[in-house]
């Protein structure tokens, strides 16, 4: 048997460049000298025209950031692990939105409060294996989407 290193979840960045709808490129950064990794489809934005997309990278970590004030707009991340990590920002401006790891039960989470950044909005333990993280916004209030690790 061949030991596999696997790097800690917490120290790889999934940021989908900026673009809109499925993102056929993904960046994976690791927090680690001259690492940088690229892989196929895993953010997808179902409904394209509900997210408005940013790319200073003065606010947001990496390439982009997005947004919707648009209720019931959605955005899947497919990820195979055993942890995920959603990180955003919270602000006056936003509100409620469930988060559901495949088909399990809907888990609300409140994005309101005073300006806060580069911050964990929702993570969970999975079983070893293929997992699709679906986030929903719940209001017709800002749900913004930095990245997920």
């Amino acid at each position: 048997m061949v030991a596999v290193d696997y790097p800690d979840p917490r120290a790889v960045i999934v940021e989908d460049n900026g673009a809109s709808g499925i993102c056929s490129l993904l960046t994976i950064r690791r927090r680690a000298p001259n690492m940088l990794v690229s892989f196929a489809i895993a953010v997808t934005y179902p409904t394209p025209s509900a997210w408005a997309v940013d790319t200073n990278p003065d606010y947001y970590t990496g390439f982009s950031y997005h947004l919707t004030y648009i209720r019931d707009a959605t955005v899947e991340f497919t990820f195979t692990g055993t942890e995920v990590w959603f990180y955003a920002d919270k602000n006056l401006d936003h509100g409620f939105f469930s988060a559901v790891i495949d088909d399990g039960e809907p888990i609300v989470v409140n994005g309101f409060g005073e300006l806060t950044s580069h911050i964990i909005l929702f993570t969970a333990k999975v079983s070893p294996g293929r997992h699709t993280l679906t986030l929903k916004n719940l209001e017709a209030k800002a749900l913004g989407i930095d990245y997920f690790a």
